[in-house]
């Protein structure tokens, strides 16, 4: 399965977003663009907007969505 399928299947279910730094960011996976850029609604910040070279991971329950390969 291609990520844009992975993440198709989970627009509007709850994901983690895992930043290349570390950090995490959990919310509602409300969009995505071929760039793998996604909008979460979270509990805290509304909706955000994450640019996808910032993503390390994407994951539902335990399991990853996608994981970015190349160093950009």
């Amino acid at each position: 399965m291609n990520p844009a399928d992975a993440l198709s299947s989970c627009l509007g279910k709850k994901v983690t977003v895992i930043f290349k730094n570390g950090d995490e960011k959990e919310g509602v996976l409300k969009n995505f663009d071929d760039y793998i850029n996604v909008t979460l609604e979270t509990d805290d910040a509304g909706q955000l907007v994450i640019k996808g070279s910032k993503i390390s991971l994407i994951v539902l329950q335990s399991e990853v969505l996608y994981t970015r390969t190349t160093e950009n």
